[in-house]
């Protein structure tokens, strides 16, 4: 779903999306994202310099057409937090394009609202907990830095049914400068995660992709560790999706020593404390 809109200094017609589905934010503008209560922004789209004739550009003088797609900058500015803006003229944007300098470049960009998985901070004072929810989801590092909900004192798990195997996917927000690849020998870590049974964690680290792969389980428990403190001068922003795969009958696991109740269930199995579990049903 498309949210979006422009704070305007000078009066303009109205802003309206364009042809390919985006909102153009000209000069003296600034670009705005708003996200409900537990949901974060995930940037779509986001071009920047004088693209084509519209709300922006009345009249084409020859350098229509030199934009550049800024959407890795945009996602840096924006993606994974619940709110942000983007003024028009970025000084960020104008070091990418090719546009001559005495002509004003504009903003386009759509964006999308992504629901997270969250829960009160108070839990973690707990003892285990479990959070019913899809088979699918996405575990945030701003929820973390918020609440401590996901840390290294206040792990997620994530619980399958006996069989099933846990996929994970990052989605890296952060710049592409600074991003450093495991391949190299260097890795940014983002999260750890650990299998039931197992004494230590596999680490997912940032890469050069905005969406990568990242691990998949071989049980269906697994709790997870969002590293990142809130303090950080310059936090990198991500998400972690989850998903749960087909049941295995041919390789069950044996960690199914759950007891449940309704809506809710403790693990009595050889979990450490404080986990937030997810789950969609018992195995």
């Amino acid at each position: 779903m498309f949210r979006g809109y422009a704070v305007q200094t000078t009066p303009r017609f109205a802003n309206r999306p364009s042809r390919y589905g985006y909102l153009e934010y000209c000069d003296t503008e600034e670009f705005q994202a708003h996200c409900k209560e537990n949901e974060v922004i995930y940037m779509q789209n986001a071009l920047y310099g004088r693209m084509r004739t519209g709300r922006c550009v009345d009249t084409n003088y020859g350098y229509v057409g030199c934009g550049i797609d800024v959407l890795h900058l945009a996602d840096w500015m924006c993606s994974g937090r619940p709110t942000c803006r983007i003024p028009v003229p970025n000084s960020a944007f104008k070091k990418e394009i090719n546009c001559p300098k005495d002509l004003k470049p504009y903003f386009e960009a759509s964006y999308t609202c992504l629901e997270v998985q969250t829960a009160p901070d108070q839990l973690c004072h707990s003892s285990n907990f479990v959070l019913p929810s899809s088979t699918s989801g996405y575990l945030s590092n701003h929820v973390t830095m918020e609440t401590r909900v996901g840390s290294e004192d206040c792990p997620w798990m994530i619980q399958g049914r006996s069989g099933q195997r846990i996929n994970f996917t990052i989605y890296d927000f952060a710049r592409k400068d600074l991003r450093v690849s495991g391949v190299q020998g260097v890795c940014r870590v983002y999260a750890v995660v650990r299998e039931t049974g197992r004494s230590r964690g596999d680490t997912i680290c940032s890469g050069n992709s905005r969406i990568v792969h990242a691990y998949t389980s071989t049980t269906h428990a697994v709790e997870v560790r969002i590293l990142g403190k809130k303090d950080a001068d310059n936090p990198e922003y991500f998400l972690l999706k989850y998903e749960k795969g087909d049941v295995d009958n041919h390789n069950h696991d044996d960690v199914c020593r759950v007891v449940a109740n309704a809506d809710y269930g403790v693990d009595t199995g050889n979990q450490s404390l404080n986990s937030m579990m997810i789950w969609d049903r018992w195995c």
